[in-house]
């Protein structure tokens, strides 16, 4: 187009996914539920914690509820949950060469998603499975035979990118430069939900119109709507880059940004960059080292910020369907309630790094690798915190403090190979990090307590000095004269879920049309609460390591402490190593020599995905993310529920056309 000066590419993609979840739920109520309990009683209603008194025994007809875990089996039976979701994805960019030095470059990206979905509960059948020695009859009228949620959900988001980049090389001298600006757009997103009774058992008539129950309700308990607001992001950004002779560069960054999520006197950051590198090799005194074939020496100070908040607009809002009684009659009104506080000074985070390392290559190129030092500081980072709800009802988001990050990373790669058709692969990387929160500027943020284990306790506190989420529990110093535990009378730093280092190895062999390799991946120096150890309440079921080494009078250095039956304490008996090894992937493959004239290649493959993991961790999974999108003081580094890292094995074919 236009004499080739205009470049025009594009691409799209679609995905449908079609999905039946069950509740996490289940497998933590299957590790935890008594091994006593059957599945089903001899008259076919389902297994629940009855024993009789008499004998000791689990019976239907029991009158002794002996814990409050549900019947895993009957939970997965009755869970009805389909989902179903359609995303397209593409970008289209142009390019326009003006001259023979400058082109200008613009890209379009978006993504929309739809989905739909339905949730089904029998609340009739989940109230007899939990009461077997009822009967239909028995089901209170006014309570719902069943229940139906449809639900309904898209988003759209975009990124626009315009820029002007210029390319010049005289002499010795290579000079880059780019100018231009940025436009995103996410968060526009609406979802709209729906509930109704008493629809007919059948899955074919399950449609919220045939609910045969018409009663009058509030209407926030048969639908809700909610329309997302928009978050904008606004950026504009230069660059430039200076080669002298393939020795010496150097290169320097600015970035512009405003954030709708700030308000209007703090919406916009400059993020400065720059950086310099000598490629030592390239030197003439350099050029007979039989050993070194390539040193870069490299070096560089940059800023990026985050505006990662809980809300979309960082001012005051009111939420509706909040009412309240008032007078004598306590008659009932519809109300409004502002569910949070907003900080009118909140403002982007910064995080601001210095990075010093090298890049090399020795022995013929066959060892590579690079070495970094950083030191990488986040002042006023941004987090949710729970104010007291005088203040605000939900977490706000704030800026609490600067947290500091040094450590090195080494990455090294070996190239070896035997002769034309046998050659391989090891590559490997650590990362060595400390974390670090080295100030509070909040002073709701101060001394702030997290890390809930749903039985009441916490066990994270902000401390200075310590790592960001550390553990802050109580130490256990032995036992009593009962086998309950002591414990220190302060709490103790016990850890942090943040590993000291990472690590990972991979291995790759090439032998004539065969392939085969292994990617394996590694943390250390961080701790992991075992939290669903601490949730029994009694007559639930243990670990075989329990149940073999536990407090008695005549086994009083035992490891655990005497069955109990009261919430224990946040204490150091629940801490423990977080360190695992896992070996991620491990792939063979044959690719068969070409037979057909129309396909290029043929490949045929078996792979394993996540098949062996060595940890001490005594838990389902060492790898806790957690469900707070990513707060340090939330459920990151406690285990809950227990449900294990999947194993994948898989058999594959690729063709190349």
């Amino acid at each position: 187009m236009l004499d080739g000066k205009v470049t025009i590419k594009q691409n799209l993609n679609l995905a449908i996914t079609n999905n039946s979840p069950k509740p996490l739920s289940a497998f933590t109520n299957a590790y935890k539920q008594s091994p006593i309990v059957p599945v089903r009683f001899e008259n076919g209603r389902w297994g629940v914690p009855l024993r009789d008194p008499a004998t000791g025994q689990v019976a239907i007809n029991g009158s002794d509820r002996f814990n409050n875990v549900g019947n895993p089996a009957a939970q997965l039976f009755y869970y009805n949950e389909q989902n179903k979701n359609l995303a397209v994805f593409g970008n289209i960019s142009a390019e326009l060469q003006i001259t023979k030095d400058i082109k200008f470059t613009s890209n379009f990206g978006s993504t929309f998603n739809w989905a739909k979905g339905f949730t089904y509960t029998p609340s009739r059948n989940i109230w007899l499975a939990e009461n077997p020695t009822q009967e239909i009859a028995d089901y209170p009228v006014s309570n719902p035979i069943n229940t139906l949620q449809q639900r309904r959900y898209d988003d759209y988001s975009w990124n626009w990118d315009n820029f002007i980049s210029y390319s010049k090389t005289i002499d010795k001298h290579t000079i880059n430069a780019t100018i231009g600006m940025n436009r995103s757009t996410t968060n526009n997103a609406e979802s709209l939900s729906a509930t109704r009774w008493n629809v007919p058992e059948q899955s074919n008539y399950w449609s919220l119109d045939l609910s045969d129950y018409n009663t009058e309700q509030p209407p926030g308990q048969i639908a809700q709507n909610r329309v997302e607001t928009p978050v904008v992001s606004l950026a504009y950004f230069a660059r430039a880059d200076y080669e002298f002779d393939n020795k010496y560069l150097f290169s320097a960054t600015v970035r512009r940004e405003g954030n709708s999520r700030f308000q209007e006197s703090n919406r916009w950051g400059v993020f400065p960059a720059v950086s310099a590198g000598w490629v030592l090799s390239n030197e003439a005194f350099f050029k007979q080292n039989k050993i070194l074939q390539y040193v870069k020496i490299r070096g560089g100070y940059g800023e990026v910020g985050n505006a990662n908040a809980l809300t979309a607009l960082n001012i005051p809002l009111f939420a509706a369907n909040y009412n309240y009684s008032f007078g004598p009659d306590a008659n009932i009104f519809p109300g409004n309630v502002q569910p949070y506080q907003i900080d009118p000074n909140l403002t982007w985070e910064t995080m601001s790094e210095i990075d010093f390392g090298f890049d090399f290559r020795m022995f013929d190129n066959r060892l590579s690798g690079t070495v970094d030092f950083y030191r990488r500081q986040n002042e006023n980072v941004l987090l949710p915190v729970t104010l007291p709800s005088v203040i605000s009802p939900d977490r706000v988001t704030l800026n609490t403090g600067t947290v500091l990050n040094q450590g090195a990373e080494i990455s090294l790669k070996w190239d070896g190979k035997f002769n034309d058709e046998f050659s391989y692969t090891v590559s490997g990387n650590i990362s060595l990090n400390k974390n670090e929160l080295q100030k509070v500027n909040n002073s709701f943020f101060s001394d702030l307590i997290g890390g809930s284990i749903d039985n009441g306790q916490w066990t994270k506190q902000v401390l200075v000095g310590e790592p960001l989420g550390s553990f802050y529990v109580f130490d256990v110093t032995g036992f009593n004269g009962d086998g309950e535990f002591t414990y220190s009378d302060e709490r103790v730093a016990a850890g942090s879920y943040i590993p000291t280092h990472t690590y990972a190895l991979s291995f790759a062999l090439n032998y004539k049309q065969f392939d085969f390799s292994v990617d394996t991946y590694g943390v250390g120096g961080n701790k992991l609460y075992n939290g669903k150890k601490a949730q029994r309440f009694g007559g639930e079921n243990v670990e075989s390591a329990v149940l073999d080494d536990f407090w008695l009078p005549g086994d009083p250095n035992a490891t655990n402490p005497r069955p109990f039956n009261n919430v224990p304490r946040s204490s150091t008996y629940y801490i423990e190593d977080g360190s695992f090894f896992r070996i991620n992937n491990i792939t063979i493959g044959y690719t068969f020599p070409k037979f057909l004239e129309k396909v290029s290649r043929v490949r045929i493959y078996a792979t394993a995905v996540n098949p062996f993991i060595f940890t001490k961790f005594t838990g389902y999974s060492p790898e806790l993310v957690g469900n707070n999108g990513g707060d340090p003081l939330g459920t990151a580094g406690i285990e809950l529920n227990a449900y294990p890292t999947n194993r994948t094995f898989a058999i594959g074919l690729n063709v190349s056309l």
